[in-house]
């Protein structure tokens, strides 16, 4: 009885065994029936049965426990999964599965935002299994957390590597998409198109492709590269993206067309949005950026229809529309609507940033309506904008308007206070340098006005031309400089401005002028009197022009000039050195009664004038060359009667001296250059009386006489500058009279006294 008790009882625990196996086994088969068949709530639930029963810590229980872990992963429990796949790890370092577990501890962590302790399971997969399959995706995980983290640089190094050294890794286009979006986010525009544009031509089958042709046409479009942009957001794939998304890319490419200046493109994809995509978050944004292509193509009616449906509003586009629709009517030329609606604009926004704009629009409409006190009332206050465009532009008409009115240092620093302002354009730099120059040429700092110029006419040679060039004639002019002026007056546009190029062709012909070039000078006056002939310089012009004609000797043309001038006007002529130079023209061209009339004239006109006394003494030196030398003598006299203190009475005595010789009545001729010699021994005519002196001496017979009133000259006079010359006078008496011997001596005498002389 007792064997056979032993025998049961080992058949039964043999039975127990086999029937528990079989239990085990199913239960395992059956959970990974489950998990197969995605049931993995099932799955988990049948594994944890499985745990129950299965006490044996080996293969089967690790596989086991990972796919419990999977399963909870897939269900969205992570932190079950977690702890699943963190005993899994930290226990079943032999099995095959530990570097997936690891992978997946890394993805439940960053899901979970705990960065660190992703990034370190994800760091022992690749300790652990450098060649697992999924180390380049690990690499690209924890790129992601250093992403996460804004630990962009050690993000980027992660990225590049997984791109270089493991570039068959699933995420692999993922990995160049994200680093090219680090470098966008960085805001290093070129180095995320190099990215995106890799993507697109080694993984163009990747679902990041589209999405990849809108953030190169971004890139591309912060480069200011519109051309690459639109390239890029034409793309046909584009189209099969969501609509949110596809109208989005429209909008970038619509702005890039703008950006080109392609407003037909521009206007029709604008266009394209609001018609297709009437519900998008684009359409408000795609209607204002139609209205600034109507403006920017001129179409200013069009512009003001469409910012004034978005100025309905309360939003910023609302706002900017109210301010923008006032511009549209001033550029349209409809100046008093601009008015009225940027009256309106300053009542409904008082505290809008755009306030300071408006107020600067209004001075502007104020400046071109030259109503100065109000515009400087608006600009000044628009000068505290934070826009640093406005109050650059504010500094720069008030500029212009002292300008206007003569204020010149004023506006001198108004102009320096607008380029002072930082990132200003190069248009308001410009006008600032052109307004600053013209007000250092009227304050007559003509060195500063040809430098502020200069740097205009190097930095954009095509900006106001006429301007600057006739500034810089000007200052040049100023400075006596006639060269490079005449060179700057040339440079005006005599077909543009007429004003400016009636001034330039004026100071071009005084430049000439001045520099005693009167054949050019009288070709400039001709020009500017023939395409000026009623302006305000005409008459000055024309006695400039006769002027010039008398210079070269052509008395005919001068007088003739003065004629047509006293025909035209019978009071013209009422300068002095005006009236002197018509009555020396006369008598020039041969028509000395005329000349002596307007001689008379003159000094009757203006008997205060320089060329009074000059006048009655020209009247005598008619007579004189007509050979009446008793009446030149009484006209002579007759400015001495006069003008008793007259400036030129030295000439008079030796001009009466002259005629008494001219009649042979050299003790009368002898007594008048005597008076020269008392009278004005400093003058000019000195030397003149002393050799009329001697050579009526010789007249009378009496060279004796000549040669002691000589030698008594010398004697008195011993440093004048032309004793040489009188000296030698004395050998030229010797040998006029045959007297060889005492020439011969005379000349020996001179060589010892002057011989560093000319005359030697």
């Amino acid at each position: 009885m007792k064997n056979k008790f032993l025998l049961v009882s080992i058949i039964l625990v043999v039975l127990s065994f086999n029937i528990n196996a079989q239990t085990t086994a199913q239960k395992y088969a059956e959970a990974m029936n489950a998990y197969e068949s995605h049931n993995y709530a099932l799955a988990n639930s049948l594994f944890q049965k499985f745990f129950s029963i299965y006490k044996i810590t080996d293969g089967l229980y690790a596989t086991a426990k990972y796919y419990s872990s999977d399963a909870m992963m897939k269900l969205g429990d992570y932190s079950a999964a977690a702890a699943g796949f963190e005993f899994f790890v930290n226990h079943f370092s032999w099995s095959g599965f530990r570097d997936h577990a690891l992978y997946n501890l890394g993805l439940i962590y960053f899901q979970q935002n705990d960065f660190e302790k992703s990034r370190s399971r994800l760091k022992e997969l690749l300790e652990d299994y450098p060649e697992s399959s999924y180390a380049g995706s690990a690499m690209y995980w924890i790129g992601k957390t250093y992403s996460k983290e804004n630990r962009l640089q050690d993000a980027i190094l992660f990225f590049k590597d997984v791109i270089t050294n493991h570039p068959d890794n699933k995420y692999i286009d993922y990995s160049i998409f994200t680093l090219a979006s680090i470098y966008e986010n960085l805001g290093d525009y070129k180095n995320a198109a190099k990215y995106y544009d890799n993507l697109l031509s080694y993984h163009s089958d990747s679902p990041l492709v589209s999405a990849a042709h809108i953030r190169i046409g971004v890139c591309y479009f912060k480069l200011k590269e519109y051309d690459s942009a639109v390239i890029e957001l034409n793309d046909p794939t584009l189209k099969n993206l969501p609509e949110e998304v596809y109208s989005q890319s429209l909008y970038l490419l619509a702005n890039s067309y703008y950006r080109l200046k392609n407003y037909p493109k521009a206007e029709s994809t604008f266009l394209e949005i609001i018609r297709r995509y009437p519900t998008s978050n684009e359409v408000k944004d795609s209607k204002y950026g139609l209205a600034w292509t109507y403006f920017q193509a001129g179409q200013y009616d069009d512009a003001y229809r469409i910012f004034n449906d978005l100025s309905e509003g309360t939003d910023s586009i609302a706002v900017n529309s109210f301010y923008w629709k006032a511009e549209s009517k001033r550029y349209a030329g409809h100046g008093t609507e601009a008015f009225n609606i940027y009256q309106e604009f300053l009542k409904k926004y008082p505290n809008s940033n755009l306030m300071k704009g408006v107020q600067y629009q209004l001075g502007l409409l104020y400046f071109n309506n030259k109503q100065y006190n109000l515009a400087v009332k608006y600009l000044q206050s628009s000068i505290e904008n934070s826009d640093n465009m406005v109050r650059a532009k504010s500094f720069e008409v008030l500029g212009e308007i002292q300008l206007e009115k003569k204020a010149y240092n004023t506006a001198k620093e108004y102009f320096l206070d607008a380029l002072r302002v930082p990132g200003i354009t190069s248009d308001i730099i410009n006008h600032s340098l052109l307004g600053l120059g013209a007000a250092y040429y009227y304050l007559h700092d003509y060195n500063d006005a040809v430098s502020n110029l200069s740097n205009i006419s190097f930095q954009d040679p095509n900006f106001e031309k006429n301007k600057i060039n006739f500034y810089m004639a000007e200052s040049y002019y100023s400075q006596k400089k006639y060269r490079d002026a005449i060179e700057r007056y040339s440079k005006v546009d005599l077909n543009r401005d007429n004003e400016l190029a009636g001034m330039a062709l004026y100071g071009k012909a005084y430049c000439y002028f001045n520099l005693n070039e009167f054949e050019s000078a009288i070709k400039e006056f001709r020009e500017y009197l023939k395409r000026f002939p009623r302006s305000e310089r005409a008459l000055d012009a024309k006695f400039r022009l006769a002027d010039s004609y008398y210079a070269v000797k052509n008395f005919a043309a001068s007088s003739r000039i003065y004629q047509e001038i006293m025909q035209a006007n019978k009071h013209a002529l009422n300068n002095p050195y005006d009236y002197y130079q018509y009555a020396q023209a006369l008598f020039r061209a041969n028509e000395p009664r005329q000349a002596i009339n307007e001689f008379k004239t003159l000094q009757e006109k203006f008997p205060g004038s320089e060329y009074a006394d000059k006048s009655l003494y020209v009247i005598g030196w008619i007579y004189f060359q007509q050979g009446n030398y008793n009446t030149a003598i009484l006209k002579y006299r007759n400015v001495l009667s006069v003008y008793p203190n007259s400036s030129i009475g030295s000439l008079i005595y030796y001009s009466i001296g002259d005629c008494y010789y001219n009649l042979a009545n050299y003790d009368s001729a002898i007594s008048s250059y005597q008076q020269v010699l008392l009278k004005y021994p400093g003058s000019n005519h000195v030397f003149d009386a002393v050799n009329g002196i001697q050579d009526s001496y010789v007249a009378q017979g009496h060279p004796e006489k000549a040669i002691k009133f000589i030698n008594q000259f010398i004697k008195q006079n011993p440093s004048l500058s032309y004793t040489d010359q009188i000296f030698y006078k004395k050998g030229d008496i010797y040998y006029s009279n045959g007297n060889y011997k005492q020439a011969e001596s005379s000349y020996q005498d001179f060589i010892t006294a002057f011989p560093n002389s000319k005359l030697i």
